[in-house]
This record gives C-alpha cells, structure tokens and sequence, in this order.
C-alpha cells in the first residue's frame, strides 16, 4: 500500500517469504549447485525453497519497493570458532540471510553497523518464529561475512540487553497457616520471545507447559503448578505466560513475625557455562530483568 512506510513494507514482505516451506533442493552439486539460488519467480511459483532461494526472493521484492538489500553469508551451528579469519573458505558458512539497507529513520535490535557498508538490517527469512527487526539468536555472537564488491570486512552479530528482557510480576498472598498462592505472569521480549515461540512450536502442549513452568518454579521446591496459560496461539510479541502456584510450608507463624523457608517469589536466569574445553571465549549474553512482586499477608501479622 502507499500508505504504508518502508518499514511496514519490507515487514510485509519478510513475513510473507517467511510462510514459505524451507526445502533444501540442489543439483549439480559438484558444479556449484548447493551455493547457486534459483531464480525469485522460480522461488515464488513453487511456495517453498532454502535459506539461499528464501532470500534471493526477499531481495527481489524488496528491489521492487526501491530498498536496497545483500546476500549474507552466515553459521548458524552456534559455533563461533568456526569462522576464522584469518584462513578464508566458504564451507566456514552454511546459511545464507538478508541484510538490508537500513534507512535513517529506523531503529531495531536486529540493525548493525557496518564498516564499510553502514546501517544494516539483518534478517533471515527461514525463522518462522523470528519477527521481521529481530536476528535468530544462534546467529548471536557470530561472525558473517556480506556479499559485496564494497567490502571484504566480516561483522560480528551482538544484541543489546533491551532486545533480551522479561518482564515479571508475582502477585502472591500469604496464609496464617504459611501456605502462599501465587500468580506469576511473565512477558518475555527479543531473544526471551523466540526462545519461547521455539520451545512451544517444537513440543507438545503439555511438555511446553512442564518445561514452561519448570524454568519458572525449579527456584521454588515444593511447587504446585494449578494452572498454566499463554498467549503463544496468538503468535503476538511478547509471549506471555501465567502460572498459577501454591507452595504449602512457605514459612511459619510465630508469634507477630513470619519465618520463611522457601526463597522469595524471583526470577533468577542461570548462565551454562559450556563444560568441555573452550577454545574461544565463553560470552555471557546481555540481558534485562524487570520485576514486580506484591505480597498480601495476615490480618494479625505485623
């Protein structure tokens, strides 16, 4: 539509591509033929293609609304000693995204700065559960390498804390007899998001919900998970997810105070640190926990 921005179009168009079957096709693989794209109207006749097809087609459409874009050569093994440097050879790489001339007047955690080629937008049309604005975090902390005859310069993919957040709040009322009820509604944000969009579209109904709840309440022994929701159906950002709990002795009356047993009503995220021998430095990701917690207690406690 004329109406729309650029940003609504190239959005448009990313989501559009990203509803298109990813099927790996190639032929004459001895002749080049695994890293030969096929052409866009060939791409968009049959509804399906791989990372190479799905973003020379995104690059087409965009050409069409007049918005300039690169092939990127990227891995997505989540292996970041992989690439080097120093040794050059395309088997380092084994998908292939978009990087689009990023106007001015756009803002996204997925748009890096350049050396040579300046603002891009990174985008990889295979990711269903990757909005158009965010980057795939196994791609996160790699190095890709655009295709162009400005540059030979590889980039490094980081993300900010604001595209790596949850949002938590605990309403939670506590009983004379030291029981609490509790419900914690979370809302998670970027990378939080499709972590969680992963999980729920790779499990059934009731694993997600385990595993969901499960992050949520390991910190709470004891737990008794009464009921979970999400709004993952919806397929809106942010996911959000509510856990109704009830946790029996989670402290003691005695007297006007309270003794508590349990740890409090938080969430904590643990970094896994890699337990084998690291070749490259381990990288903790940046990260945005807000939290609100509201507590009813006793009548007589004071």
């Amino acid at each position: 539509r004329e109406s729309d921005t650029k940003w609504d179009q190239a959005k448009a168009v990313a989501e559009y591509v990203q509803s298109f079957e990813y099927i790996s096709h190639s032929e004459g693989i001895s002749m080049g033929g695994g890293h030969i794209p096929h052409p866009a109207p060939e791409v968009l006749s049959h509804g399906y293609g791989d990372c190479k097809n799905l973003s020379t087609l995104v690059r087409s459409l965009l050409r069409a609304l007049e918005l300039n874009s690169y092939a990127v050569l990227a891995n997505n093994s989540g292996d970041r000693s992989l690439v080097i440097e120093e040794l050059p050879c395309p088997n380092w790489f084994n998908h292939c995204i978009v990087a689009i001339q990023a106007p001015p007047e756009w803002e996204s955690p997925a748009i890096i700065q350049h050396p040579d080629l300046g603002n891009l937008l990174i985008f990889d049309p295979t990711s269903r559960v990757t909005p158009f604005g965010m980057i795939p975090p196994p791609l996160y902390g790699t190095k890709i390498l655009v295709s162009s005859d400005a540059t030979k310069a590889m980039t490094f993919l980081d993300f900010p804390a604001f595209a790596n957040k949850i949002e938590t709040s605990t309403i939670a009322s506590l009983n004379p007899d030291g029981s609490v009820l509790a419900d914690i509604k979370s809302r998670f944000h970027g990378v939080q998001d499709w972590e969680m969009k992963r999980l729920n579209n790779s499990t059934s109904t009731d694993e997600f919900q385990k595993k969901a709840a499960g992050k949520l309440t390991e910190r709470m022994p004891g737990a008794n998970i009464l009921e979970v929701s999400t709004n993952l159906a919806e397929n809106k950002e942010p996911s959000e997810l509510v856990i109704k709990l009830a946790i029996d002795r989670y402290g003691q009356k005695i007297g006007h105070q309270f003794l508590i047993f349990k740890p409090i009503l938080v969430f904590r995220n643990r970094h896994k640190i890699p337990p084998n021998e690291r070749l490259v430095p381990f990288k903790i990701a940046e990260e945005r926990l807000v939290e609100f917690v509201e507590f009813t207690i006793p009548d007589d406690f004071t």
